[in-house]
């Protein structure tokens, strides 16, 4: 799963995986929208996996959105309310559990677009954290949520190497397609004609370049246009 993020760049281990008896039906653009069940449908999900933003040497933001599906319907993954359990240790290894965990409980509301969000402060500097989440309709009713990694920056009193990536020009509808777009004052405005859309087999799985910047693992990343899936 390529995940977008901003500011910093996540480790994500993915969500919980969706049924895989349910049915699918095809929709716009050749994009996928689950069918489920009244049962599955009362389970959140966390179709945009988990976000991690404007980290400092103390400070860190995630979020998660909770979701009806975990596949675009209509171009949009529709969200809904419930309730998200951000617990958050220094990461250590895959076999050790860190004793100091800030566990925070958020709810998920429409006016916030279904989005769930943890402010932590007084972390450590030029440390490496994990965030496990829990999500459900409510407190009672919960099941694992997706997990991200990142790392706070060293702090101005340190000189330590850092790796970033800048990315620009992610834009939705050009990538994948959208004949809304007017071709015409797209030609007036950018001096140039509308590109083709991306028709890779890995379309659905969005930029292939950001596949590329997870495996070189950069400290941070910083989207610099077009991140209309930022929530501010």
């Amino acid at each position: 799963m390529r995940i977008f993020c901003l500011c910093c760049l996540l480790i994500v281990f993915g969500c919980e995986r969706p049924n895989p008896e349910v049915a699918t039906a095809a929709v716009e653009q050749g994009e996928t929208a689950l069918i489920r069940s009244q049962g599955e449908m009362a389970l959140p999900r966390a179709g945009m996996g988990i976000m991690t933003g404007e980290v400092t040497s103390d400070t860190a933001l995630v979020q998660v959105r909770l979701t009806r599906t975990d596949k675009l319907v209509d171009r949009d993954v529709p969200g809904m309310p419930g309730v998200v359990v951000f617990s958050l240790s220094p990461y250590e290894n895959e076999k050790t559990a860190s004793k100091h965990v800030d566990t925070q409980v958020v709810k998920a509301a429409a006016e916030h677009d279904f989005i769930a969000r943890a402010a932590f402060n007084g972390l450590m500097a030029d440390t490496e954290y994990e965030c496990k989440t829990r999500i459900g309709e409510t407190e009672e009713q919960m099941h694992a949520g997706p997990t991200a990694r990142f790392k706070t920056l060293p702090g101005a009193s340190k000189t330590t190497p850092v790796d970033f990536v800048v990315v620009t020009g992610m834009n939705y509808a050009k990538f994948h397609g959208d004949d809304r777009i007017d071709q015409k004052q797209h030609l007036e405005e950018n001096n140039t004609k509308l590109p083709q859309p991306y028709s890779g087999p890995d379309k659905h799985l969005g930029y292939p370049a950001l596949e590329t910047i997870l495996k070189l693992k950069p400290d941070f990343f910083i989207g610099t246009g077009d991140n209309v899936y930022y929530d501010t």
